[in-house]
């Protein structure tokens, strides 16, 4: 069987209080590393579904993030 990398591109959008772009997209970017699987969590997902690896790890924010104001 081949083995591919795959660099999975996902979006989620999230609605943040701030005092300014910068610092909603600081705190939206945080909460998306929280949410990011363990090593240990990977390995467990492998364990009982289709094998899968990573070789980076968890979830990387690239930092390119969008923010737009909603309201006020």
């Amino acid at each position: 069987m081949a083995r591919y990398q795959v660099e999975v591109k996902a979006f989620i959008t999230v609605v943040v209080d701030a005092e300014a772009p910068g610092e909603a997209r600081q705190r939206a970017d945080h909460f998306v590393e929280w949410l990011s699987p363990t090593i240990e969590q990977i390995d467990d997902y492998s364990d009982d579904h289709e094998p899968i690896d990573t070789d980076t790890g968890p979830f990387s924010v690239d930092g390119e993030s969008c923010v737009e104001e909603v309201g006020g």
